[in-house]
């Protein structure tokens, strides 16, 4: 389905983290687009999830990661008490779990997730039906926590690859915003720049993409 992601030639590096992904690669081959089939690959995968027969389509924040939420916090406790969302120039019609996956993948490391991802979906779950519920409208069809960790499982390849190029644009000294990036990225250029590189930093940057790789190979998803 998918090209390779790098021959273990191009990976060139000394550090024992990326050798460990040098190990990783030769022993377990990751499947995945690269540079002219990355935009075409999330557009098809958009495309089924928004064709479904029970369609899950709602306007959505197009660019949802950390960097574009802003949080209230009460005063004396710390907890956070409401979060509004910035930067909606990318906003568009799609499946709910394209938002999701990019959120989670972008935003989050292995270790929350394995621990509190049920958790996080049961209050997505939940909330979005009470929203519903308050605004007098229906929820989505088909909508339950079965249906809607099948349906982000399918999203997860949107998500592998949201989460190689966000974190190598916030690790990096110039401020550029995903929208100025266009259809253009390079993800090969990216990662292997990222890898190869001795700015502070990328050993966070490999960190990640060893451990999203490992994860979501592991999940069937590449």
């Amino acid at each position: 389905m998918f090209g390779c992601l790098l021959s273990v030639q191009e990976l060139k590096v000394s550090t024992a983290s990326c050798c460990e992904v040098e190990r990783y690669l030769c022993t377990n081959p990751i499947i995945v687009s690269i540079n002219e089939d990355t935009n075409h690959i999330i557009q098809v995968t958009k495309h089924e999830l928004t064709n479904h027969t029970e369609s899950w389509e709602v306007i959505a924040h197009g660019d949802l990661w950390t960097n574009n939420m802003l949080f209230r916090y009460d005063e004396k406790t710390g907890e956070p008490l409401e979060c509004v969302l910035l930067d909606l120039q990318m906003a568009q019609e799609n499946c709910i779990t394209v938002d999701l996956a990019y959120v989670i993948y972008a935003s989050t490391r292995e270790e929350l997730r394995k621990i509190y991802m049920k958790e996080l979906l049961q209050s997505y779950h939940d909330t979005f039906n009470e929203i519903c519920s308050n605004l007098k409208c229906s929820t989505l069809p088909g909508f339950t926590m079965e249906t809607l960790t099948s349906r982000l499982h399918y999203a997860k390849i949107i998500g592998f690859m949201i989460g190689v190029i966000v974190p190598a644009v916030a690790l990096k000294d110039e401020d550029k915003n995903m929208d100025e990036m266009g259809h253009d990225v390079n993800i090969e250029d990216m990662l292997l720049t990222g890898m190869n590189s001795s700015e502070e930093g990328n050993s966070v940057y490999r960190d990640r993409v060893l451990e999203l790789s490992k994860e979501l190979y592991n999940e069937g998803v590449i």
